[in-house]
């Protein structure tokens, strides 16, 4: 029982020593740093205040600063991808997809609605990380996602190359799905899945690849649509086979409307501020400081538990005396309240309240005592 006694003091100390280190650091930075005079120049200084993004994201707080800024990553990253980079210094709008380079052959009465390539999504890094930790090889999703009740021999999702939807004059959906007639040499089950698909042609008869009745996707890069606009047809039924330009064509109609969800992030988290300040191309905000130490520089902080105030002022730190050098396990006698803020806003960082170095010290006493009493 001593022994353990013996290693909590010892890591208490340590972890004292440390803290104490870390404050003096601190403190002696601040107090020894030279201020800049008046005569110096403008100096631009970014508005900051106590809704800082920073510490909302610390806290998991969503606040109107957090959501300016989820609006501005999603818009921004949808800008970006309809630029083509070919240098840092040099980016070029791409050009929408151009209907001489799209081939498809057109049902009996339908119209085209839109093209969808079809590609394996990429996988996330923490997801292949998983992957091979669990030795596992996961099944791979596709922009085109067939809903099963089953697991079928061959995927059709994994061998279609592009979708082609149409609408009919009765109001029926056609859905085309595209696969080459060329197998991929790199694939081993890419053979037999074609030679499936040609008796399933030849003979007419029925095929667990076939055998679906629902499926969706999401528009990426699609020719006359929008991007991430969710499609989800139900109900369908196999109409046919066709062939089309080194291509077999599966055939699929549908009667039910089909939904469409618009899945755009800018949309779903859109914040009028923040859209009104891009429509208008409004500069930052900067403030123009000509004299850093001026009275607007003060702050006030007071501590969560007992209520006891510190100012923070630029100028009190300029003109402050340097400390005397102390060993860094000594403890300082005279409290020093210049920089006691900075205390304040470590702990505020690691623990959500504000504390003075007296109350972060009773924190740490209630902590010990509450591990001897679980022993």
């Amino acid at each position: 029982m001593s022994h353990f006694f013996k290693e909590i003091q010892r890591r208490f100390r340590n972890f004292m020593m440390g803290l104490s280190f870390a404050l003096k650091r601190t403190e002696d930075a601040t107090l020894r740093q030279t201020g800049t005079s008046d005569n110096v120049g403008v100096g631009d200084e970014q508005e900051v205040n106590e809704n800082r993004v920073s510490k909302a994201l610390l806290k998991g707080e969503v606040t109107q600063e957090v959501k300016n800024l989820r609006y501005r990553t999603y818009k921004v990253d949808e800008e970006a991808k309809e630029e083509e980079f070919y240098s840092p210094l040099k980016a070029i709008k791409r050009d929408k997809q151009d209907n001489r380079h799209i081939k498809y052959k057109k049902p009996d009465g339908g119209t085209l609605v839109l093209i969808q390539p079809n590609k394996a999504e990429s996988e996330s890094v923490y997801e292949s990380i998983k992957e091979y930790e669990n030795h596992e090889k996961k099944t791979k999703n596709y922009t085109i996602r067939i809903n099963r009740r089953f697991v079928p021999r061959f995927r059709l999702e994994e061998y279609t190359r592009r979708l082609a939807l149409f609408t009919r004059p009765d109001g029926s959906t056609v859905a085309d799905f595209y696969i080459s007639k060329y197998p991929d040499p790199s694939d081993f089950k890419a053979k037999a899945f074609i030679r499936e698909v040609k008796e399933v042609m030849e003979n007419r008869r029925k095929s667990d690849i076939t055998d679906f009745s629902s499926f969706s996707f999401e528009t990426y890069k699609c020719y006359n649509s929008e991007d991430y606009q969710v499609y989800t047809l139900k109900k369908c039924s196999l109409e046919g086979f066709d062939e089309y330009d080194g291509n077999y064509i599966f055939r699929y109609v549908t009667k039910e409307p089909v939904e469409v969800k618009n899945n755009r992030l800018s949309d779903i988290y859109y914040e009028k501020e923040m859209a009104d300040k891009y429509e208008e191309k409004a500069a930052k905000k900067v403030t123009y400081m000509f004299n850093p130490y001026a009275e607007q520089n003060k702050k006030e902080y007071i501590c969560s538990k007992c209520g006891k105030k510190f100012v923070y002022d630029l100028a009190e730190i300029d003109s402050a005396e340097p400390n005397e050098a102390r060993m860094i396990d000594e403890e300082k006698k005279d409290a020093d309240e210049v920089s006691t803020y900075l205390d304040m806003q470590m702990t505020e960082q690691a623990t959500g309240m504000r504390l003075c170095k007296d109350c972060l010290q009773k924190e740490y006493e209630k902590i010990v005592q509450k591990m001897v009493q679980e022993q």
